[in-house]
């Protein structure tokens, strides 16, 4: 089975990731239990399905109020998309927010690839890792295209 589920920066190892540590360990004592669940089922949905899974969830919520969608469209940079996935999409509890992009099929070809670029669990109005994934998008996308 494919995975396509990658976290940034891409490591030979895994485990030397900040960002993979974040969302598999540190978001388990954090928010509601069930929202992590909910979270960790979306996140091995991803692993399955890749980019084809996200743009079948967008096409899904794009009736919804941009506060209502669990992913939602943030940003561009040179053609490629910034993403947010929103577990629950809105709570007084906290938001758990994972930042994601996938390279254009007009660069790679059949490349189904997903990049978690930056999470964090939201409990403030601002977002206060969103900045970082940006800028994460901007250096994952200059090396790509050099």
């Amino acid at each position: 089975m494919n995975e396509y589920l990658y976290y940034f920066p891409i490591y030979n190892d895994e485990d030397k990731n900040k960002i993979k540590k974040e969302v598999e360990g540190d978001f388990k004592n954090k928010g509601s239990k069930s929202s992590y669940k909910k979270l960790k089922l979306f996140l091995i949905n991803i692993n399955k399905g890749g980019r084809k899974y996200i743009l079948k969830l967008i096409d899904e919520e794009k009736l919804k109020t941009h506060k209502n969608k669990k992913i939602a469209h943030i940003d561009d940079y040179n053609n490629f998309s910034l993403y947010e996935l929103r577990i629950p999409p809105q709570s007084r509890t906290g938001v758990f927010r994972v930042y994601l992009t996938f390279y254009p099929e007009k660069f790679y070809l059949n490349n189904n690839n997903v990049i978690i670029l930056g999470a964090e669990f939201k409990t403030e109005k601002k977002a206060k890792k969103i900045e970082a994934a940006y800028n994460n998008l901007k250096s994952l996308v200059d090396n790509a295209l050099k």
